[in-house]
């Protein structure tokens, strides 16, 4: 009624939401073509307000696509609206969402310049919801780059300000970030510590996501320490906690940290199933994180296995993947990983051995990941070993046992201690 009466004022911002209706059922043609009638009458009457938030609304279309540049050009063309108009909390808002986009093609420096203008703004406002928002992104952006230092500092700020203001959905992720990078650290039992916490907040909030989320990290933080059996219990337990729908990224996600437990519970049988429900969720999503961590579960599998051409081609998909998702200590495992295939492939590829050894290394000692430290030297002190380097695997084993002592990783340290004790005896 309002086109057919040309109602200047109501046409496009119906004409918007009718776009918008459509985005949300996922059809994005019927969503774009209104988008752009959209855009064409606020242009006409010169309402930048209308113009930024329809931007927006084409951004997200395209980053529904998988078409990260277009995004960025819309929601670019959205802030220079924004400023035309003056509206600096919608700049604040069309900033972060920026910063978002720049993140997930790995361009943390312009992620982080964006959240730290959509920060100041939103201080000049006095939104302090607003600010802690942003710290907790910032704090995952210093996380992918390898900042965990950074990203603790920033995700405790958001805690406390989601606290103050009474967020309790705000408090739940940003402890549960701070679990996570706990975890990247390879501090183990404070993220556990964290982890614990942060459950019995959601399941007293209802909130099932992140309890499942909380489970997941339980499940990971077992693996690490050596205990596969109660990873397994944990992860299976994250699967069941799961909502029904929307979940199919976060199910790929839990399956290839499952498959890991399994084998390293000798369970064939039961890792192939947890690979294979895995890659069907991931199947429904887009995202190389995803994709890179079944890789790199895939990769381990084959390598138990000997079946070291499957296992290569897993371990290279994998760093390829993870690689473009710019979260460093992912690609330093995949990298480890790498390795332990070029390892057992034979000595004619040593220098590849070696080269990816390093890398992992580097990437975990920036990190001050002491955990994976020792998890390489293990490794590390496998290849040095079957060359006949006695006095650097004997280093090497003696350095896993002190890192995995002091991160609290106790099964692993005495693996290595028995391996140690076997190198001395003969």
């Amino acid at each position: 009624l309002a086109i057919a009466a040309g109602d200047e004022r109501w046409e496009p911002r119906l004409l918007y939401r009718l776009g918008s209706a459509h985005f949300h059922r996922g059809e994005l043609d019927a969503a774009e073509g209104l988008f752009a009638r959209s855009l064409e009458r606020y242009r006409a009457v010169g309402d930048h307000l209308g113009m930024a938030m329809v931007c927006l609304g084409q951004g997200l279309v395209e980053k529904r696509r998988g078409e990260l540049e277009k995004a960025i050009a819309h929601i670019e063309e959205a802030i220079r609206h924004g400023e035309a108009g003056g509206h600096r909390d919608q700049l604040a808002k069309h900033l972060h969402n920026l910063a978002n986009l720049h993140r997930a093609r790995g361009d943390h420096a312009r992620a982080i310049e964006c959240l730290k203008r959509s920060m100041s703004l939103r201080e000049s406002l006095g939104d302090r919801l607003g600010i802690a928002i942003c710290l907790n992104n910032l704090s995952r952006t210093h996380a992918q780059r390898g900042e965990i230092r950074r990203a603790l500092e920033a995700a405790r700020d958001a805690l406390q300000i989601f606290g103050e203001v009474g967020d309790k959905v705000g408090v739940i992720i940003s402890r549960g970030n701070i679990g996570s990078f706990e975890y990247y650290r390879g501090h183990l039992d404070s993220a556990a510590l964290t982890f614990e916490r942060n459950l019995q907040l959601a399941r007293s909030h209802g909130d099932a996501r992140s309890a499942a989320d909380c489970l997941y990290g339980l499940g990971r933080i077992e693996n690490a320490r050596g205990h596969p059996a109660e990873a397994e219990r944990r992860l299976a337990e994250a699967l069941r906690t799961l909502p029904e729908s929307g979940s199919a990224d976060l199910r790929a996600l839990y399956s290839a940290e499952l498959a890991l437990s399994r084998i390293r519970l000798r369970n064939r049988e039961g890792a192939t199933d947890a690979l294979r429900d895995g890659r069907i969720h991931a199947a429904e999503v887009e995202g190389q994180e995803v994709q890179g961590l079944l890789s790199l579960s895939a990769s381990e599998l084959y390598l138990w296995l000997n079946d070291l051409d499957e296992a290569m081609e897993s371990a290279r998909a994998a760093v390829e993947a993870l690689e473009r998702t710019g979260w460093k200590h992912d690609v330093a495992v995949a990298h480890r990983q790498l390795a332990c295939v070029f390892r057992e492939i034979g000595p004619d590829w040593i220098d590849h051995t070696e080269k990816h050894f390093a890398v992992a290394r580097r990437l975990f000692e920036e990190m001050e990941n002491r955990l994976e430290l020792g998890i390489t030297a293990v490794e590390e002190a496998t290849l040095l070993e079957y060359v006949e380097e006695v006095d650097e695997t004997r280093e090497r084993l003696e350095l896993a046992v002190k890192l995995f002592e002091e991160t609290g990783a106790t099964p692993r340290a005495r693996d290595a201690a028995t391996r140690l004790e076997a190198l001395e005896s003969h």
